[in-house]
């Protein structure tokens, strides 16, 4: 079961929740125009969560207990800098519009090496922000069919560009990681 998801380019309009299907969601839009963010939390570990934080359209963070942990999920809709070191975990995931590519290259201490297609000088931008912010691509580490690392198609074009970040020192909390192609939340 998927217990959080991160959502973005949403269409729903203003700061509000509502429930859907077992989730609860949370969304921050100004506009209306597909370029929002959202985060939904199962019904099941709701009672887990501390915090709904929208920062303003294009970042949404919730805090959840998990344990004796406290980790924070950040959905946002282009890359945000200026991360703060904290006693809470982190997990960054957006629609970058970058593709970080198939190998890790010089690039392995970020990179586990299992991504999708060719680098471009964009995805080596977001390469080098995980380096500088010491994090990992999730997406990266664990070993999936082509098919699986595909979160967007368009006729014969299919790519990879919507990621998870960790910071280095978290990352084998993640036990997984699959970004859902085509993926559309009810209304």
């Amino acid at each position: 079961m998927i217990h959080v998801a991160c959502v973005q380019e949403t269409r729903w309009k203003g700061q509000k929740a509502k429930g859907i299907k077992g989730y609860k969601l949370w969304y921050a839009d100004m506009d209306g125009r597909r370029n929002g963010v959202g985060i939904l939390v199962s019904n099941d570990i709701l009672k887990q969560l501390v915090e709904v934080r929208r920062c303003n359209d294009k970042i949404i963070l919730v805090r959840i207990v998990v344990g004796e942990e406290i980790i924070a999920i950040v959905s946002a809709y282009r890359p945000q800098v200026g991360l703060e070191r904290a006693g809470e975990k982190v997990f960054l995931g957006g629609d970058f519009n970058r593709h970080i590519g198939r190998d890790a290259g010089n690039y392995s201490s970020v990179h586990g090496g299992f991504g999708l297609g060719i680098r471009n000088e964009s995805g080596e931008n977001l390469l080098d922000f995980a380096l500088a912010k010491e994090l990992v691509i999730a997406n990266s580490i664990f070993r999936k069919k082509d098919e699986h690392l595909i979160t967007y198609k368009s006729g014969d074009h299919a790519t990879q560009v919507d990621y998870f970040l960790v910071r280095k020192g978290d990352w084998a909390s993640c036990l997984d990681c699959k970004v859902v192609l085509g993926t559309e939340m009810p209304t």
